[in-house]
């Protein structure tokens, strides 16, 4: 019993699983990216204010550290000549502050007095406090460095620092002082001892309105970027403190922030200095919010989107942006490990279904292949002679029906076809020869010329490995190397003796006739015959003619066929020339190649001498009729 081949394709019920557990997993999908996306804002508003409590504990004695150096330098005046005291003071607040650097003291002279901390330069492991103190007096300055104990104990003698040209008052805390006129921070910059990164905060001090001095504290933000990269909420992120400029203060990645090598004693702590895009576009977010404190959203850097917010917040006054931005595919990781077991759930239900359509499937595409092979067949112009089918289908046996006859009536085309091509070749062939014939038919001997230098070109050619059908064209067209004698007056073409120069030159023209004889060829052995028509007298080193072609720039049809022809006039008698030997000709081809001859083809020739000398002998003009080059 046959059925209808619509009933039998379950197509619809596979399509349907597929589509509702698309449904399924697209809801689940986005339920869960929108829970996974709340949670993430809530963690980084979480690490926001953990980053801002974190720089509130930072800064927070820095100003009362001011205060004091400044109540210090109106009790004192002239701070260098109570530098001891001055020192003992400081040390005693800077012992228990370690993320504070150094505290000092400039007046508007450019005299300054710095008391900090750092690694002894004998020493890098050992921390010890130090003193640095410029001096001017007399038109002279001095600027000596000391290293110190706690109590005021020398550790190193004065030092000397000749030729340090620092100048306090350009530096940026001092200007940035004298500016406001009031305490303020500075942008972020790199220190001119440590170069670590830091900020300052510089009060100027004034008496009766005249500005007297600038005392200023040091503050490294390098343990700020070591909280930051703690707290990273995903390996890939980026949390990062910037000013009001958008200069770095703090960034997740310290190693980002060290300028040891600057040799300037300068260092840039912009954004783009950092070399990440990603942040730069997390800034964005408030430049492009003109006057919001929060903004939130994705940007996309380097190919990968990240999820991104930035705040507004000030710390003591200091104006600052906080950023964090997590990569989506961190974020997210979670969800995707989640479908994972959905997709292994779908999966499963669908190769149910797949299972009970598989076998309708089968039922179909066996007989369908058997039709494929058979279509595959007729292109090969092979025919399967009883071609049938066991299925079930009416529809299938119907096309199996109406195959079998189209391919009863291929098959009488083909063979129609076939027979036409085969008169058409021929006559096209015989054409050509009998064209060929007609410039070399004058003379005898010439005329068997062109069904040697046929048989020598066909054989090169193998030899040089093109393909068989192309050796097979290159013998027929190579016959026509000399179709434009038709164009040369009998009595120069027939002259016995040599050509006189103008003469040569009227015998050169028969490249050029030739070549618009065959000129525009449509079929493969015209397009050949062509190209060694116009070629086949140039020469490897550029001496031949019509064109002076050298080297490879001679195609390799007319290679062949310059090397075919000479060969067989060398072995030929001429009305000017007696035959030589085979062994003299070989010589000859011997001594021309890399002149006259393809190097490589020449070789081919010496090193298969037999094949050729058997041509020359079995189609000698002796016992081969030029006739009988049409029937080839």
């Amino acid at each position: 019993m046959k059925i209808r081949l619509v009933r039998a394709i379950t197509g619809g019920t596979i399509l349907a699983s597929i589509l509702s557990l698309t449904a399924i997993s697209s809801y689940s999908y986005y339920s869960s990216r929108r829970a996974l996306l709340a949670n993430a804002h809530t963690i980084m508003e979480s690490h926001t204010r953990n980053v801002e409590q974190q720089i509130s504990l930072l800064l927070r004695p820095v100003p009362r550290l001011a205060a004091a150096m400044v109540e210090v330098a109106q009790q004192e005046g002239n701070l260098l000549e109570q530098e001891r005291t001055t020192y003992r003071f400081l040390v005693e607040k800077l012992k228990d502050l370690p993320t504070i650097y150094s505290v000092y003291w400039a007046d508007t002279n450019g005299q300054f007095l710095l008391v900090g901390r750092r690694p002894m330069k004998d020493d890098p492991q050992q921390t010890a406090y130090f003193l640095r103190a410029v001096r001017i007096g007399d038109s002279q300055r001095k600027v000596t460095e000391t290293w110190l104990t706690p109590d005021g104990n020398r550790i190193t003698a004065v030092n000397e620092l000749a030729g340090d040209n620092y100048d306090p008052r350009l530096r940026p805390w001092y200007q940035a002082a004298v500016k406001v006129g009031a305490p303020t921070w500075t942008e972020p910059y790199v220190f001119y001892i440590t170069r670590k990164p830091g900020i300052t905060y510089a009060v100027p001090l004034y008496r009766e309105g005249k500005l007297l001095a600038v005392c200023a504290v040091d503050l490294e933000t390098e343990s700020l970027s070591h909280y930051l990269q703690q707290i990273l909420p995903t390996r890939r992120s980026r949390i990062f403190v910037v000013d009001s400029s958008f200069r770095v203060v703090g960034y997740s990645n310290p190693s980002k922030l060290l300028f040891r090598e600057a040799p300037d004693k300068t260092g840039d702590l912009s954004l783009e200095q950092l070399g990440d895009e990603v942040t730069v576009k997390t800034c964005q977010l408030l430049e492009n919010g003109a006057g919001k404190v929060f903004r939130s959203g994705a940007v996309v850097a380097n190919g990968e989107t990240f999820h991104s917010q930035m705040k507004s917040v000030s710390v003591l006054g200091f104006p600052l942006g906080i950023g964090l931005a997590i990569p989506d595919g961190e974020l997210f990781a979670p969800l995707v490990q989640s479908q994972g077991t959905i997709l292994i759930f779908s999966v499963t239900i669908m190769f149910c279904f797949a299972a009970a359509g598989l076998f309708f499937a089968r039922a179909v595409a066996r007989p369908m292949e058997k039709l494929r092979q058979a279509a595959m067949q007729i292109a090969d112009r092979k025919f399967e002679e009883n071609l049938s089918v066991d299925t079930r289908f009416e529809e299938i046996h119907i096309i199996f029906a109406a195959f079998r006859r189209m391919q009863e009536s291929i098959r009488g085309h083909l063979e129609k076809t076939r027979d036409l091509n085969e008169t058409l070749q021929g006559a096209h062939l015989e054409s050509l020869y009998r064209l060929a014939l007609a410039a070399e038919f004058k003379d005898h001997d010439t005329a068997i010329h062109l069904y040697r230098v046929a048989h020598y070109s066909r054989e090169l050619a193998r030899l040089w490995g093109v393909a068989e059908e192309d050796a097979e064209t290159l013998f027929h067209a190579s016959i026509m190397h000399d179709v434009g004698k038709i164009g040369i007056a009998d009595d120069l073409l027939l002259k016995p003796g040599q050509y006189t120069d103008e003469e040569r030159r009227a015998m050169q023209e028969h490249t050029l006739i030739g070549a618009k004889i065959i000129a525009e060829p449509t079929s493969k052995e015209m397009q050949i015959a062509y190209v060694v028509a116009l070629t086949h007298h140039e020469k490897w080193d550029g001496t031949g003619y019509p064109s002076s072609l050298k080297g490879e720039d001679i195609p390799l049809w007319g290679r062949i066929v310059a090397l075919a022809d000479v060969m067989d006039s060398l072995l030929s008698q001429r009305p000017y020339k007696e035959p030589m030997d085979f062994d003299q000709a070989l010589q000859c081809i011997r001594s021309s190649a890399g002149r006259h001859f393809d190097p490589a083809l020449a070789d081919l020739v010496l090193k298969n001498p037999t094949i050729f000398k058997d041509i020359t002998f079995k189609y000698a003009s002796s016992t081969v009729h030029p006739q009988h080059i049409i029937g080839k």
